[in-house]
């Protein structure tokens, strides 16, 4: 699935708006390649999609973003 989406990337996303393609390359990049993207596109099934999303409301945005990181210790985010 990697490679469908990595030539989806570069087939699509190169006639939208910078911003939009920064966007959706994002995505793929830190979302859909690492929680989908060892799948095989022709055994994606309905299961994997629903695991998937689920995982993604469950996780911690700040975390997988890695926003964290470049903060200091100790300093509360509110």
């Amino acid at each position: 699935m990697d490679e469908f989406l990595t030539y989806w990337l570069a087939a699509y996303v190169a006639d939208l708006r910078p911003t939009t393609a920064r966007g959706y390359e994002s995505a793929v990049r830190l979302h859909l390649i690492p929680g989908l993207g060892r799948k095989r596109l022709d055994k994606l099934t309905v299961q994997d999609v629903r695991a998937f999303i689920t995982a993604c409301r469950q996780k911690c945005l700040c975390c997988a973003g890695k926003v964290d990181q470049h903060r200091s210790a100790g300093v509360a985010v509110r």
